[in-house]
């Protein structure tokens, strides 16, 4: 059993392939409530936004949807391929939390570019956030942006070509790919650059 620190237990995950839509289960004050999205959810931020409601004694409805805006994690298909466009901003949570969602599918890939957000001490920083990505044993990691030096290590390779990163997705099979950086990385060109040459794969 999952527990969060604000209250909600029992939170499960669901992908639907055919919908394209991701959901999250999970039990509040002893009420079971069911959310679904077209993008990949931050469960605390969702726990904590319905204890508030919850504490204002507003009425919530158990089962609800979420839009999520692009960039913010929505989701795109192309052909057998899911891309998971969260290149709105990439704080060293959010980043930990895209990882374990993605974890649930076989050979996911991530594409990680800048960290604007991490400030001083940023390499310890990336230390740490190494530490944590190599847990989920699922996910594939590329690194592309200005601090490759602090981030390459021998689970996360610096992606230096999309014809790299199409040979990588056929290689191992991976039928997802997430984006994930600060917009000032040229992240979200990159993606959009991966996107047109696999429509004409």
């Amino acid at each position: 059993v999952s527990q969060s620190r604000y209250g909600c237990s029992d939170i499960k995950k669901n992908f639907d392939i055919e919908k394209n839509q991701f959901e999250t289960f999970f039990k509040f004050n002893a009420l079971e409530y069911h959310v679904s999205s077209n993008g990949f959810l931050h469960e605390n931020l969702l726990c904590f936004s319905i204890f508030i409601l919850s504490f204002l004694d507003l009425k919530i409805s158990n089962n609800f949807r979420i839009q999520v805006y692009p960039g913010r994690g929505n989701f795109i298909r192309k052909k057998n391929l899911i891309i998971v466009n969260d290149t709105y901003n990439c704080n060293a949570l959010s980043l930990i939390s895209l990882a374990e969602n993605i974890s649930i599918f076989e050979n996911s890939v991530l594409v990680i570019g800048d960290l604007a957000e991490l400030g001083s001490n940023e390499e310890q920083h990336i230390i740490q956030l190494k530490n944590k990505l190599s847990a989920f044993k699922n996910v594939r990691c590329f690194y592309f942006g200005k601090m490759k030096d602090f981030w390459i290590d021998e689970n996360i390779i610096e992606l230096q070509s999309i014809k790299q990163l199409n040979h990588f997705l056929i290689e191992f099979e991976s039928k997802l790919i997430a984006f994930k950086a600060s917009r000032s990385s040229a992240i979200e060109k990159l993606m959009e650059e991966f996107i047109n040459q696999y429509e004409l794969l």
